[in-house]
C-alpha cells in the first residue's frame, strides 16, 4: 500500500513539475499556459500580436503570419445597467485575412508636463516618429490565485522572425 501511495506521489509530482513553465520553456508552452501572462507591446496589434508578427526581408514591413480577425461589419447598441446608459459596439460580421503594417509609425508624447498640487499631468501633446523594435525583453507573469496579484518570474527575450 505504501508503494501504491509513493506511486502515486510521484507520479502527481511529475505530471506537475512538467505543467510548469521557465525561461527555458518555448513561447507557445507560455503562451497556452491559463496561469501565465506575457506582458507585450501593443505596437503590433494591427498585424494580430507580437507573436503572429514576422518582418520582410527589407526590415521595413512587418506581416502576420497568420490570418488576423476582424470585425467587417457592426453597430452601436445601448447598454443600460441599472441608471446607466452606455454604448457598445456589436459586431455583426467578422472576416479574417493577412495583414500589413510598416515598421515606422508615430506615437504620442507629452510635451508638457504640469503639477496642480500633488498631481502631475500632461498638458499637451505631440505625434512623433517611431520605429517599431525587432528584439524585446517580456515580461512573464504568474497570475497566482492569492490576494498579491501577479508576481513577475523571469524576463526572457524575443526577436521578431523575418518572414519566409
Amino acid at each position: 500500500m505504501k508503494l501504491l501511495a509513493g506511486f502515486l506521489l510521484v507520479l502527481l509530482s511529475s505530471n506537475t513539475f512538467a505543467q510548469r513553465i521557465s525561461i527555458h520553456s518555448s513561447w507557445e508552452k507560455i503562451e497556452a499556459s491559463f496561469r501565465h501572462i506575457v506582458l507585450k507591446p501593443s505596437e503590433l496589434n494591427p498585424v494580430g500580436g507580437l507573436f503572429n508578427a514576422c518582418i520582410s526581408s527589407d526590415g521595413e514591413t512587418f506581416h502576420s503570419i497568420k490570418d488576423v480577425k476582424f470585425c467587417a461589419e457592426g453597430h452601436q447598441e445601448e447598454v443600460r445597467q441599472g441608471d446607466s446608459v452606455f454604448w457598445e459596439w456589436v459586431c455583426d460580421r467578422h472576416e479574417s485575412s493577412p495583414l500589413s503594417q510598416s515598421r515606422t509609425t508615430t506615437k504620442r508624447e507629452c510635451t508638457d508636463y504640469a503639477q496642480e498640487g500633488d498631481n502631475f499631468f500632461c498638458r499637451a501633446f505631440e505625434d512623433k516618429p517611431f520605429r517599431i523594435p525587432l528584439s524585446y525583453l517580456l515580461e512573464v507573469q504568474d497570475t497566482g490565485m492569492g490576494e498579491a496579484g501577479p508576481v513577475t518570474l523571469f524576463k526572457k527575450p524575443y526577436t521578431i522572425p523575418q518572414c519566409d
